[in-house]
Formats: C-alpha cells, sequence, structure tokens
C-alpha cells in the first residue's frame, strides 16, 4: 500500500494562511449570531403557538426551523471558537477540532437540505393544487 504524499508533509501555517483563517472565523462569527437569532425568535414564536389544539403544525414547523438553526449555529460556534484558540495558542489540536467542527457543519446542511426537499415534495406537495382533489 502506498503512502499518500499529503500524510508525509507538514503543514506549513504562513502569516497570510493566519489571516484569511481569521477574517474566515469573524465570518462564522457573524452566521453564529444570525443562526442563533433565529433559533431564538422561531423558539419564541413556538412557544406563543402552543395553545390550541389546531396549531400543531406550526408548532411542528417551528420546532423544526428551532432545530435546524440551532444545531449549525453551535457547529459554526465551536469552529470560531476553536479557530481562535488555535491562532492565539497556536495549538494543532484545536485546529483539528474546528475543521472536524467545520466538517460536521458542512454535513448537517447537507443532510438538512435532503430532508427539507423531501419534506416540500412528499408534505407541501406543491405540484398539486385544490382542483386534482374535486
Amino acid at each position: 500500500m502506498t503512502e499518500n504524499s499529503f500524510d508525509r508533509t507538514p503543514l506549513t501555517v504562513t502569516d497570510e494562511v493566519r489571516s484569511y483563517w481569521r477574517e474566515i472565523s469573524q465570518w462564522a462569527l457573524f452566521f453564529v449570531v444570525l443562526l442563533f437569532c433565529i433559533a431564538s425568535l422561531t423558539g419564541l414564536f413556538t412557544l406563543f403557538f402552543l395553545t390550541g389544539r389546531d396549531r400543531l403544525p406550526a408548532v411542528l414547523t417551528g420546532i423544526m426551523i428551532t432545530s435546524l438553526s440551532f444545531l449549525p449555529g453551535l457547529l459554526y460556534f465551536r469552529f470560531y471558537s476553536l479557530m481562535k484558540a488555535f491562532l492565539r495558542e497556536d495549538g494543532e489540536e484545536n485546529l483539528e477540532k474546528a475543521f472536524s467542527s467545520l466538517k460536521w457543519f458542512y454535513i448537517f446542511s447537507a443532510v438538512a437540505t435532503i430532508f427539507i426537499i423531501i419534506f416540500w415534495i412528499l408534505v407541501l406537495n406543491p405540484g398539486q393544487s385544490e382542483m386534482d382533489y374535486e
């Protein structure tokens, strides 16, 4: 089995790369704040809709939107904080954990996107109109 050439090469982090990572982490913080605000607002609106039996679809939608915005925000916050720790302390394990969080963010985003598309096709069914049921 041949070893990949990337496995033997140590990572060289230049000042330019550090500045890119610093800027990326600042944008991640922006999206963290945005996602947590969305999660908080939808969570509050969901609590207001908890009274009443006929509001179950609104409550379920609110819970779905809250979780779909909170979990990516949490992963992005972990990426931001670990990247900041790496840039401050230069710990290689912080860099590995930061990019692991970023990887999980993209995996979660892909699965959530597929889930939303399937939900849209099966539940909302935009292709059928009310006239098809007559």
